[in-house]
């Protein structure tokens, strides 16, 4: 990631970070994809101590997922997916995984910021009652 030229405050991944790193890892499944290779369900990170920035990666990869496929649909769906991934990671890779709070802040706020694009309205045309022709919302600028 470090190679990637991700901006880092601390040690600690910003939001555009998060989301260039998880297309990368999505781009990279991709081309295993095309080439006829197995692709494991989550990305595969190589990092020193597996926590930190890569616990970041890990819970973003993991719960955005999750909001793909609707699985979680509000904020306290994505509280309840977060405290679950963040304990699991933190059976299976120590205490550190997720260990401040600016970390726990980005996650969360970037995943926010997705689920709510995701659960935006959509604009639509109307149907115009007299001749069931669509016409487009007017727009003023």
């Amino acid at each position: 990631i470090t190679q990637l030229g991700m901006n880092m405050t601390n040690g600690v991944m910003d939001a555009q970070a998060v989301q260039r790193a998880n297309a990368v890892m999505n781009d990279h499944k991709a081309v295993l994809q095309t080439l006829n290779r197995e692709v494991t369900t989550g990305p595969t990170i190589v990092s020193f101590g597996g926590v930190g920035r890569t616990s970041v990666l890990i819970t973003y990869s993991d719960v955005m997922r999750q909001i793909q496929s609707g699985e979680v649909n509000d904020s306290a769906a994505l509280d309840a997916a977060l405290e679950r991934v963040i304990m699991a990671g933190r059976l299976s890779r120590g205490r550190h995984f997720i260990h401040s709070q600016a970390q726990f802040d980005i996650v969360r706020q970037t995943l926010l910021t997705e689920l709510q694009r995701k659960n935006a309205p959509r604009p639509s045309p109307r149907a115009n009652e007299a001749g069931g022709r669509m016409e487009a919302d007017t727009v003023t600028l």
